[in-house]
Order: structure tokens, then sequence, then C-alpha cells
């Protein structure tokens, strides 16, 4: 089982309890309830790289739960994408959020000089 929770982070596991308290009010709102994985994993992407982080029994909320499905046991992704240590892929997330943030700031400040956007929260608080 797949499930992709709020945030983006990624579990994989064994399916071993699911509630059955989630509502369905068509076709706006639909809840899963609770979902216990068993050797889950987290597994974590960046470019073509990614690592299966053990979690052991994972409980997962239901209201944070965007995308939960079956995999196929059939497709191998170790043919697409390069299996590195833990170390490693957290090294290159720490790169990639690392430039995200310059990007975003640029962009901000770019925004900034044609007057759209809003000024930094922290220059609004900052009064020196």
């Amino acid at each position: 089982m797949a499930i992709i929770v709020r945030g983006g982070r990624v579990f994989i596991g064994f399916l071993r309890i699911i509630d059955q308290f989630g509502k369905i009010s068509y076709p706006i709102y639909i809840s899963v309830g609770n979902v216990v994985l068993h050797n889950a994993v987290e597994r974590i992407h960046v470019a073509k790289k990614f690592c299966d982080v053990p979690q052991g029994i994972l409980l997962i909320r239901g209201e944070n739960i965007t995308i939960i499905g079956e995999l196929n046991p059939e497709i191998n992704i170790d043919e697409k994408l390069e299996r590195v240590s833990e170390e490693e892929i957290y090294k290159l997330q720490q790169e990639q959020t690392a430039s995200r943030k310059e990007l975003a700031k640029k962009r901000a400040e770019l925004f900034a000089i044609r007057g759209l956007g809003f000024p930094d929260f922290l220059d609004i608080i900052d009064d020196t």
C-alpha cells in the first residue's frame, strides 16, 4: 500500500487496519479512516534518486491522507531510479530545499520590485 500524506511525504507498507468511520460527502469531501501500516518505510525522492527509510508500524490519521492506493508488484523502481543511502538522500534533500528557498526569495524580490506580493513578515516586525 502506498500513502501520500499532507506535506507530500510518501509511506509504503502492508495495510493491517483501516477504520470504517470515514465520511463521504459526494463530490467534495471523501475521508478514509485511520490506517495502520506494518513494515512501513518512508520513501524519499530527490530528482532521480530515492531512499526507503524504515518506520516499522505506522499509524496515519485519516485526515492527513491525500492519496492512498495499492502498488503494482510487477513494477521495479530500481530500474528507473537510483537507490542511495539515508545520509546521501538527506543531504540531497537539504540542497534541494535550500535551492527552492533561494528561488522563492528571488521570485518574491522580483514581485516586490513590480509592486506585487506582500512584504516579508520579518521586515514588518523589525522596526530598528
